[in-house]
């Protein structure tokens, strides 16, 4: 607690300076909290990875932030159609989607958690698409002004879970929105992707490659699915939207190099994950 006049010194220090947290919330009274996408573009700049200066999103002055990412994610299912072949499932013809909530996010570093209820644990890899301000009812045309980068993320399925839901026709929350289900890769600036339609993305388990897919392949494309989803849910800035995984989903959890790497670890397996 702070007087008035001591406040005011410490928030002019504090003004212009970047700062890196790492990973453990920080808040001090009177400072507004930064998003998620400020508080990695900071991290991302303190660490060397952005050499030039960032877009306005992510380089607004702003020094704490109290939650990693947004609480919203929003996940494409089926779309790349390789996908929902292997899974037996129709191509759809429109996005679909669900949601996962906040407490599915894990960083690297932290171990992936198996709900007791799930014996066939599945590893999706996605890309992962930051929104960088309030979207609603957003044209495809203009879709991408409000992307601020992107993230490689898992989405972790308990697979015999789902396919109970799925026969007993109930939601997928308990298959999808479990703690941990939801790990992601340090943010990466969209000024270092120019197209991120002409992307590699891939998963290894143990060194061995699991998931290989371009991001070419995508049935909807990234303006789309930001579009299609904006005109039923208004999406905030550090909202995040996964785009769907490529073939070979498989029991387990997820060394080229690429734009960003991520590992985890899940009892006997380790994984590696990749954006080319």
């Amino acid at each position: 607690h702070l007087n008035t006049g001591k406040r005011n010194n410490l928030l002019e220090n504090l003004r212009g300076r970047q700062w890196l947290v790492l990973g453990f919330p920080l808040h001090i009274s009177g400072v507004e909290p930064c998003s998620p996408i400020q508080l990695y573009g900071f991290q991302l700049r303190a660490s060397g990875l952005v050499q030039k200066e960032m877009s306005p999103l992510a380089s607004r002055s702003c020094q704490m932030s109290v939650l990693p990412w947004s609480q919203n994610i929003i996940c494409v299912g089926r779309n790349y159609a390789e996908h929902a072949q292997e899974l037996k499932n129709a191509v759809p013809s429109e996005p679909l989607f669900f949601l996962k909530p906040s407490s599915a996010y894990v960083r690297e570093g932290d171990p992936i958690i198996k709900p007791y209820y799930c014996n066939n644990l599945h590893h999706e890899v996605e890309l992962g698409v930051v929104i960088g301000k309030k979207a609603h009812a957003v044209s495809q045309k203009s879709a991408m002004d409000y992307v601020a980068g992107y993230a490689l993320c898992l989405d972790m399925t308990a697979r015999d879970t789902q396919a109970e839901c799925k026969k007993k026709g109930l939601p997928w929350t308990l298959a999808k929105g479990f703690n941990t289900s939801c790990p992601v890769s340090d943010f990466v600036p969209k000024e270092k992707i120019p197209d991120p339609h002409k992307l590699q993305i891939w998963l290894k388990v143990n060194g061995e490659l699991r998931q290989e897919g371009e991001t070419s392949s995508m049935i909807f494309s990234i303006p789309y699915i930001i579009s299609y989803i904006s005109e039923i849910i208004t999406l905030e800035e550090g909202d995040l939207i996964l785009t769907g995984s490529p073939k070979g989903v498989s029991l387990g959890v997820c060394e080229r190099k690429g734009i960003v790497v991520m590992k985890h670890q899940f009892r006997k397996y380790s994984n590696e994950i990749g954006l080319n």
